[in-house]
């Protein structure tokens, strides 16, 4: 009976274990051998419960791999330690899943000594798996909150119990320097805090689920920032708190507070502008108007928005304008500028200019229109008259007898009037448009010179120009040039008016010559003694020489004598040239002190006796810009009228010094370079009153006798100043002398010397070649065949140009060099060397001449003379210059 009362005992036990929802197991202590498994092992792994209980490794061998070891040593450590254990780990069920287990294992003793295990394994993989989801829950939220740049809070017992990174860089904390320690009070201005507070309360008494509002917070360095939150009250952790985010709007703010003053201001400007200004509807309704627009109208405000928009339009413009606007409209354009004429209330009408800025909705209809009315009427009015007055310029800019002209920086021409065509002789307008400007000049340099004074300038006045007709005449102009330039200072454009001032300057020149001629024959009677001492001087050494040639010493100084007698003669008539040649002005730079130096020597020789002549100068002048013959016949005539002024002699002073502009411009204000050289003529003599002193400059004025002078020799040198910018004083009392004071700007150019350096007579070169000798002079013909002879040259001689044309043709292939006068009798120098060089085009040819003018000299060198020699010459200088002609 006991037996079958403990078997039913052991099938309710085991129909109770069955129940269990769980594996409950039995297994032998030391081996681990599972000796009873319950059947809910079929159902959480599926297997056989015979597996479980026939092999003893099945429960081992059934881990996850990454579990076994452990698993099986924490029930190792259970049977040592002989008390009850938990754990959990994974074993792999029949159909391959991962089957989390927690195992409840307790220990039997028997005799101290572990007897059996018995352990219920519970099937955890719902809840595994949950507590993955919810750890990656977790760590995704973690995640997002520390990376979000939006501030993340979470709020109990008025403490943050969670920030993210974000947040705590809101307000300049360090995330642990707020957790647990500050409240949201603490971050938050004390002018906001009682809203914090209330919003706060709200929440967390369940008034409100959620709120959103902004305030002034407080960072850690008590910088004031405004921040907006979203709070919501939750349940965590058993207690209720307050989870929500965090942005700092400072920036929104302070665009908030200067949009809100921008629209004030603007206000206000709109308010006080001097210009009319409304907005109007799509149907042209006035929906704002500032005062302005009361002014401008004459409407009252009740009066204007009973009005539509249109209705100020003048009737003659109305129709075209509010056609304009429908266009505008069905473009949609932003911004349209239009003008039109409006109508007060009283029926005054003046011109407008009317900005309008459209704006349209998101299905492109108009929604407002913002104008802008400004009074153009002075303007329009302004427009008409400059047309007006454009029309009148371009009708005196046909007719003007200047020659007006516009042209391109390169010269082009854009455009000119009928005297530019007649001035420059064109024969048609297109013909003078067709021609670049430039290729008038007659110096091309010329060119540069402008635009680089033009561009110094911008605007050049009175300037002289030397051009030339379409055929090549010679065109004297005065000029008024004008630039115009862009924003950056680049010269766009060329604007000129051009004075033909040829008559007046050639009927100038022709002045200026009769009174170098007058100036000449002032001093004829001197001039002639003094060549006829030189002509005594030559003569009478030329008689020694044949009574002394066995005296060499005395022979020597006749020679001498006869050479400086000669180079005196040639210096005399050098000066003469100089001063009497008929050409145009050279503006050079010029040493005045030279000038002053040669008029000396020339006037110690033709002045009385009883006048001295006393130069001063200061060698440390600048150089002058002049013409030479210009200034040597200012000098002269000064000199002259001194002289005029001395009859019973008296004292000439020439000085020569250097004035800075300080010292000038208070005499004369229109001075403007940096310094100016000031030459003096002074003399000793019966001076002049006031009224003479007041017409001096006067042409044809003189005080002299007649036959004594036309009276020209002071306008010129009048003249002569103000064509160099210079200027010129008098001071004079009767008995008491006159003194002339001339003022020219003083320039930083450079003077050129040409240094030649002389050879002794046993440095003469010598040569084997065939030169042929052309000279009118017998005497000197012959004195060059023997000097070039002697020197070992063979001289073929001829005495006229068409001579020498012959022995040049009939012996070309012997003939080195032709040396030959210009003056020749039945053909001129320049003449033989053409029809030489048409012989041959390589032929060496050295001319010679007293004068030559500077053209003459110009087409000579075109014409591709060798060299040219001035007469008088030495003999060894031929020589030098015969073979350096030949060794070229």
């Amino acid at each position: 009976q006991a037996e079958e009362d403990l078997s039913k005992a052991h099938q309710e036990n085991e129909k109770l274990l069955n129940l269990i929802d769980g594996i409950v197991w039995k297994a032998d202590a030391r081996t681990l051998q599972f000796i009873f498994v319950s059947k809910q092992a079929e159902r959480i792994l599926g297997y056989p419960i015979d597996q479980w209980l026939s092999n003893p490794t099945f429960w081992k061998d059934h881990i996850h791999v990454e579990d076994q070891e452990w698993a099986v040593s924490f029930c190792l450590r259970a049977t040592a330690d002989m008390r009850s254990h938990q754990f959990e780990y994974r074993m792999i069920a029949a159909d391959g899943r991962i089957v989390w287990l927690r195992d409840n294992v307790i220990v039997t003793i028997r005799n101290n000594q572990p007897e059996f295990l018995y352990g219920i394994m519970v099937d955890i993989t719902e809840l595994k798996l949950a507590e993955a989801e919810l750890r990656q829950s977790e760590e995704r939220f973690r995640l997002l909150a520390e990376s979000s740049i939006t501030g993340i809070y979470l709020i109990q017992n008025q403490k943050f119990v969670y920030i993210n990174q974000a947040l705590a860089g809101i307000f300049g904390y360090t995330v642990d320097e707020i957790v647990g320690t500050l409240g949201p009070l603490d971050l938050t201005h004390p002018d906001d805090r009682p809203r914090v507070i209330e919003n706060i309360r709200k929440r967390m008494s369940g008034e409100v689920e959620d709120i959103r509002y902004d305030f002034r917070g407080l960072k850690k360095d008590g910088t004031i920032i405004y921040v907006e939150v979203f709070g919501k009250r939750i349940q965590y952790k058993g207690a209720v708190g307050i989870i929500g985010t965090l942005i700092d709007i400072t920036e929104r703010k302070q665009a908030e507070f200067a949009l809100k003053e921008n629209e004030a201001r603007y206000r206000t400007i709109v308010e006080n502008l001097n210009q009319a200004y409304y907005e109007a509807d799509a149907k042209g309704r006035f929906t704002y108007y500032n005062p302005g627009l009361v002014l401008i109208s004459g409407y009252t405000e009740e009066e204007l928005l009973r009005t539509v928009s249109f209705h100020l339009i003048a009737e003659e413009h109305r129709r075209q304008i509010i056609q304009l606007y429908k266009q505008w409209f069905a473009e949609k354009r932003t911004m349209v500028t239009a003008e039109f004429k409006v109508q007060t209330k009283s029926g005054k009408k003046f011109w407008v200019e009317q900005i309008t800025h459209f704006e349209y909705d998101s299905n492109g209809a108009l929604i407002k229109a913002t104008n802008f009315l400004r009074d153009i009427d002075e303007r329009k009015r302004a427009e008409e008259n400059l047309q007006r007055s454009r029309e009148e310029y371009l009708q005196f800019f046909m007719e003007d007898i200047t020659a007006d002209y516009i042209t391109a920086v390169d010269g082009t021409v854009r455009q000119c009037n009928p005297a530019y065509v007649n001035i420059f002789g064109f024969s048609s307008m297109e013909e003078a448009l067709a021609t670049n400007i430039f290729s008038l000049y007659l110096i091309p340099q010329e060119r540069e010179k402008v635009l680089s004074q033009l561009l110094q300038k911008r605007k050049l006045e009175y300037f002289e120009l030397q051009m030339v007709k379409r055929d090549g005449t010679p065109l004297y102009l005065v000029a008024n040039i004008i630039g115009k330039f862009d924003d950056e200072g680049k010269l766009e454009e060329i604007r000129g008016y051009l004075f033909d001032d040829t008559k007046r300057r050639q009927l100038e020149e022709t002045l200026r010559q009769t009174q170098k001629l007058e100036s000449i024959g002032t001093l004829a009677s001197g001039i002639a003694h003094d060549f006829n001492n030189i002509l005594g001087i030559i003569l009478g050494h030329a008689s020694l020489l044949e009574k002394i040639h066995y005296e060499p010493e005395r022979f020597s100084q006749s020679l001498t004598a006869i050479t400086a007698a000669t180079k005196r003669g040639a210096s005399l008539v050098k000066q003469l040239l100089t001063f009497a040649r008929k050409t145009e002005s050279v503006f050079e730079p010029l040493d005045v002190n030279i000038i002053i130096k040669e008029l000396t020597k020339m006037l110690y020789e033709t002045f009385p006796r009883t006048i001295t002549i006393v130069p001063q100068l200061d060698p440390s002048i600048p150089s002058i810009t002049a013409d030479v013959t210009q200034i040597h016949q200012v000098l002269l005539n000064l000199c002259v009228n001194a002289r005029d002024a001395m009859p019973k002699g008296g004292t000439l002073t020439l000085t020569s010094c250097c004035v800075p502009l300080d010292q000038l411009s208070k005499r004369f204000p229109q001075a403007n370079a940096r310094q100016y050289v000031e030459l003096t003529v002074s003399d000793t003599g019966i001076g002049m009153d006031k009224q003479t002193l007041s017409r001096i400059f006067e042409p044809f004025f003189t005080t002299k006798g007649v036959g004594q002078g036309t009276g020209l020799g002071l306008a010129v040198v009048h003249g002569v100043l103000g064509a160099h910018n210079g200027f010129i004083d008098v001071e004079s009392q009767p008995g008491k002398g006159s003194t002339f004071r001339l003022y020219l700007p003083a320039t930083e150019e450079p003077l050129f010397a040409e240094v030649s350096t002389p050879a002794s007579a046993t440095e003469l070169p010598t040569g084997t070649e065939t030169i042929l000798i052309v000279e009118d002079e017998e005497y000197l013909r012959q004195a060059l065949e023997n000097y070039l002879s002697t020197s070992g040259y063979t001289v073929l001689s001829a005495a006229n140009g068409k001579e020498a044309l012959e022995i040049y043709r009939a012996r070309m292939n012997d003939i080195h060099l032709v040396i030959s006068d210009i003056g020749l009798p039945q053909m001129s120098g320049d003449e033989l060397l053409r029809q030489i060089k048409n012989i041959n085009s390589a032929a060496r040819v050295i001319l010679a001449s007293g004068f030559i003018d500077p053209n003459v000299k110009s087409d000579l060198l075109k014409s591709g003379v060798s060299d040219i020699m001035t007469k008088p010459y030495m003999l060894k200088d031929v020589l030098l210059k015969t073979r350096q002609v030949l060794d070229r």
